[in-house]
């Protein structure tokens, strides 16, 4: 008994190995911190591509007298917009409305509206149109785009 007890005390003050317990407490929590710290970044910037994506058709619209068939084309162009990240999972879409004014009512309606893929859930153009507070007197028109991109973690998937 005497034996073990003089074991105990010579383990206590030994000081070999403290290092390698330490490093093996601390590398799964910086391991995951880091993994946190690259995910949160990817998410960003996925957050800001739809975003740029959004921002990009408004001004090209905006500024232009789009067709149909024009319109559909820069729709599509959504994919190569939001590289590198996918946008051809479900649940990623575009939905595009353009609001004028009612010339009898004098409200703000829908012209005309746009889909592309099936968009998650947003503001609806009724609502949106609800919102919405136009001139009649300047003939205004204002386009709305809700750009929908599901996120998926790198290290999830």
């Amino acid at each position: 008994m005497i034996k073990f007890v003089k074991y105990l005390k010579q383990f206590s003050l030994c000081q070999r190995g403290v290092a390698l317990v330490e490093f093996a407490v601390a590398v799964p929590l910086f391991v995951t911190l880091l993994i946190g710290m690259v995910e949160t970044t990817n998410y960003v910037f996925s957050f800001n591509k739809a975003e740029q994506a959004a921002s990009t058709l408004a001004n090209i619209i905006a500024r232009n007298k789009v067709t149909e068939d024009q319109l559909d084309d820069l729709l599509f162009a959504v994919n190569p917009l939001m590289e590198p990240f996918d946008f051809s999972e479900s649940g990623n879409g575009v939905f595009v409305t353009a609001f004028g004014v009612n010339p009898d009512t004098e409200e703000p309606e829908i012209l005309w509206t746009r889909t592309y893929r099936t968009p998650g859930s947003g503001i609806t153009s009724e609502q949106l149109a609800n919102r919405i507070t136009l001139d009649p007197d300047r003939d205004e028109t204002v386009i709305t785009i809700q750009v929908f991109y599901k996120f998926t973690p790198m290290m999830t998937s």
